[in-house]
């Protein structure tokens, strides 16, 4: 009968080592707060850090440079347009006058 009643004790000293049951809430501070509070925090957090401002930085770097190259390639494309425009215009003006 002694066995038994160690067997059930250690079954029991093993469960608590599982679930820890003296631990208390506020171990964690954001136990007690909702998901959309501590995604707020976190956010609030990313804007006032040196990372937030860094990556503004380089999105407005980027921004400019795609600006600029891509009215480049506009203009560029369109100057070719126009050429090859005038060059038919000019082909159709001499079989005109040839004919």
């Amino acid at each position: 009968m002694s066995n038994f009643s160690f067997s059930s004790y250690t079954n029991a000293w093993n469960c608590s080592l599982y679930f820890p049951q003296d631990v208390p809430n506020s171990a964690d501070p954001f136990m007690n707060l909702a998901t959309a509070e501590i995604k707020s925090m976190l956010v609030e957090k990313y804007r006032r850090s040196t990372y937030a401002r860094r990556a503004k930085t380089r999105i407005q770097e980027l921004s400019t440079d795609v600006y600029f190259f891509s009215t480049h390639l506009i203009s560029s494309k369109l100057k070719f347009i126009r050429h090859c425009v005038t060059l038919i215009i000019e082909v159709l003006k001499n079989i005109v006058y040839n004919t």
